[in-house]
């Protein structure tokens, strides 16, 4: 890859029980020019202020141009 551009699009977060849920859009750009998109949903679970556990929910690829 030659570039990636990522955006936070939401985010929700459950103080009490430590947990984050944020969704992203990344853009990929190969050294061609070429651009893919990834939009995705992680999941995080905290513990004195570290990631215990982080699992990631991801849609297909997509060509944008």
């Amino acid at each position: 890859m030659s570039k990636v551009y990522s955006k936070l699009l939401n985010q929700a977060i459950n103080l009490h029980q430590e947990v984050v849920f944020s969704e992203w859009e990344i853009i990929f750009t190969d050294h061609q020019g070429h651009k893919s998109q990834l939009t995705e949903v992680s999941v995080q679970q905290w513990a004195d202020g570290l990631v215990i556990r982080e699992k990631f929910y991801c849609q297909t690829i997509q060509s944008i141009g």
